[in-house]
């Protein structure tokens, strides 16, 4: 079991981007005139500092003109703009191709990023097909295809090639698929260095889909233990009943689903109070959890979330283990 937590995107790391559009949206100005239904957008906060990715937002309240984060009786948040959407860590929107697949032109869109000192990238909430990937480790080199073939001593071929298998469902279109549960979810180890960046081509090959991606996530690896066969887990729904006491009106409100799962994990016990520091370290904050073991590849046990709580058991002088209870955040 590996866990990591994902460095935080600058705009800087973004070296590149084709085939999502820029941002037609307007900057929100404290002197602006606005009326509702109209969209902006966010790149900066109260004081002047930049913040990534951009926020979009839409006008609901034509009386008075306000700084959007803090208001949400006078904007409605629609999360970060597209073309930003996939390093925006919090939300569950996507990044969404310009174009929709048809017969023989798959839907497609690249992003360089500056992947420097990480050794792991994951692609989370994706509906794609498969993914393309280059890699470049030093100022003067070029970007290589990242294959067995170039990189060996790295990946090998249980990583390789990229392709997403993904279930089909027999559900009629108009059934949303939840974010987290459905589609693949991808993490592939990368060359650790000074300088290392990374280029990936999303591709979706089916007529009439496009091709999209929740997160972008790149960060270090923990080996955490040997993780287990009996785990335990489920969906986690925030779908909740409403009801109107003066109309007597019940609905169901659709809300998000996400994992959570119980793991448990095989510790060395020279390694105990290692993990025991590292888990006490995450409490509170988001990281990618890889609950699969050697002998496994579920995409129900990886996800983006956080660790709940966890316990452990000290067996004897040779192991120990702990039982994590994760629960996914998209």
């Amino acid at each position: 079991m590996e866990i990591y937590v994902p460095k935080p995107t600058k705009i800087e790391d973004v070296i590149g981007i084709t085939g999502l559009a820029a941002p037609s949206e307007s900057e929100w100005s404290e002197t602006g005139n606005y009326v509702d239904g109209d969209l902006v957008k966010l790149s900066h906060d109260e004081n002047g500092v930049i913040i990534f990715p951009y926020l979009l937002f839409r006008k609901t309240n034509t009386s008075r003109n306000t700084y959007p984060p803090t208001h949400p009786s006078d904007w409605t948040s629609l999360g970060s703009i597209n073309r930003h959407a996939i390093f925006d860590h919090y939300r569950t929107n996507q990044s969404i191709a310009d174009e929709i697949a048809t017969e023989g032109n798959p839907s497609s869109f690249t992003i360089t990023y500056n992947a420097m000192d990480c050794d792991r990238v994951s692609l989370i909430n994706t509906d794609l097909t498969s993914v393309k990937i280059k890699i470049k480790t030093s100022a003067g080199g070029a970007f290589q295809p990242y294959t067995p073939a170039n990189f060996g001593n790295i990946i090998d071929e249980s990583y390789y090639p990229y392709v997403f298998n993904i279930p089909v469902l027999n559900f009629p279109e108009y059934i949303p698929k939840t974010f987290g549960t459905y589609g693949g979810n991808l993490i592939v180890p990368i060359p650790k260095t000074d300088y290392t960046q990374i280029q990936i081509e999303f591709i979706n090959d089916i007529p009439g889909k496009t091709a999209k991606c929740g997160q972008l996530l790149c960060g270090v690896k923990n080996d955490i233990g040997l993780s287990q066969w009996n785990v335990e887990g489920g969906l986690l729904s925030a779908s909740r009943k409403e009801r109107n006491d003066e109309t007597g009106d019940v609905w169901l409100r659709k809300g998000l689903g996400v994992k959570d799962l119980d793991i448990d994990v095989m510790v060395d016990d020279g390694q105990f109070d290692r993990v025991f520091a590292v888990l006490s370290m995450l409490d509170g904050i988001p990281c990618v959890i890889q609950g699969n073991n050697e002998q496994s590849n579920y995409d129900a046990l990886f996800l983006y979330g956080y660790i709940d709580d966890f316990s452990f058991t000290i067996v004897n002088t040779v192991y120990s283990k702990f039982r994590l209870n994760v629960k996914g955040l998209i």
